[in-house]
């Protein structure tokens, strides 16, 4: 067994991670920073890859990613308080990458894949309800979210469109760029 994909709380006293267990699955497991209080938070032998991405600002949500035994690729929300699990999308053959909340919690930033099978991203906002998502970022370079700013006005992003990698910054006012 081992951890990996750690992230931490927003007020930094828990560390969320995937944990490779000896039955060959992923579980989201929870950890105080200090080591104590080691519990798994969502185990399910349907999902063959589990990430989590952030945590809501209220700290009472994780972000995931997961891919199911069918392939289906899924970004959820984990309770941490019950490790219920609240589906946002679906995502059939792509897999979401990057996925952030906004400082505000109502919207999560994220980037997919133009294609199927595609190298190349664009990126959307969704919104934490998961009944809209919004293209944010459609170029047909690689495009990739990194962060928002903290004020939640703009967002941080990767892209080859200039003919290198660079950072980029697009502005975002209710929901839109």
């Amino acid at each position: 067994e081992f951890g990996m994909l750690s992230v931490p709380s927003p007020d930094g006293k828990q560390v969320a991670y995937t944990s490779y267990n000896k039955d060959n699955f992923f579980d989201l497991r929870v950890v105080g920073i200090d080591g104590t209080e080691p519990r798994v938070l969502y185990r399910n032998d349907e999902v063959v890859w589990l990430e989590p991405t952030d945590w809501s600002p209220d700290g009472r949500n994780i972000l995931a990613v997961l891919t199911r035994k069918d392939k289906a690729n899924q970004m959820v929300l984990v309770s941490v308080v019950d490790g219920s699990v609240r589906l946002l999308r679906n995502f059939e053959r792509r897999t979401p990458a990057g996925a952030r909340f906004s400082p505000d919690g109502r919207y999560i930033a994220y980037s997919s894949p133009q294609q199927p099978d595609s190298q190349e991203h664009d990126i959307f906002l969704l919104t934490v309800d998961g009944a809209r998502e919004i293209p944010l970022v459609q170029h047909p370079a690689n495009d990739a979210a990194l962060d928002w700013t903290p004020d939640g006005k703009r967002i941080l992003f990767g892209s080859d469109r200039a003919g290198t990698p660079g950072a980029w910054l697009i502005r975002v006012a209710g929901g839109k760029p």
